[in-house]
């Protein structure tokens, strides 16, 4: 496999964060939302506590004090209307 450039890694980081926004945009207001991690493990500690607790309502805090993520580098967690 291929050593990632540090270019590499930013571009990458910066789409993940344009990604989660895109989406947490398009989630009404109103709506309860969850933090999901993916399976492959690329997230902290921090969110897996995240997509332990409950269900909020959009714009409020999860536990690390985020309203959405990536939370740093190589996050690839996303906040997802609850039921999907």
């Amino acid at each position: 496999m291929e050593k990632k450039s540090a270019v590499d890694l930013i571009a990458t980081d910066a789409i993940a964060e344009a990604f989660a926004l895109g989406l947490y945009a398009t989630i009404p207001s109103d709506q309860q939302i969850k933090w999901e991690t993916p399976s492959d493990g690329c997230c902290s500690t921090t969110c897996h506590d995240n997509a332990s607790a409950l269900a909020r309502k959009k714009g409020e805090e999860f536990p690390s004090g985020h309203l959405l993520p990536p939370i740093g580098p190589g996050c690839r967690s996303l906040v997802v209307p609850e039921g999907l």
